[in-house]
């Protein structure tokens, strides 16, 4: 099962249903459900962890402690998975964006 930022929000900023995302969390645990997320979800949860909580080094830590005692698969796309997923997308007609190669603007 795939476990978004949301339910690990919850829990880690004690908000209105973080008890209820705990129990989500030990059930699949008991039930031997396989979890899964993914690496950019595992960064964004730290920088809401460094960005709103006290002590953050240390519930950052604990973050990711209970990510390896859930057992939770971290998925990280390569770049061919990346590109394939673009690439089955309808084309945007845009303008391209040349980072470094815009000319600099004159008063």
């Amino acid at each position: 099962m795939f476990v978004d930022a949301n339910i690990f929000l919850e829990i880690l900023l004690e908000d209105a249903r973080d008890r209820s995302c705990e129990i989500f969390l030990l059930q699949c645990l008991e039930k031997k459900q396989p979890l899964f997320t993914s690496d950019f979800i595992v960064y964004a949860c730290l920088l809401a962890i460094e960005s709103r909580l006290p002590d953050a080094p240390i519930k950052m830590k604990d973050f990711l402690i209970s990510l390896h005692s859930l057992h939770v698969t971290i998925l990280r796309p390569s770049l061919m998975a990346m590109e394939k997923a673009f690439a089955s997308q309808p084309t945007v007609h845009a303008p391209p964006l040349w980072f470094g190669c815009v000319p600099a603007l004159r008063p």
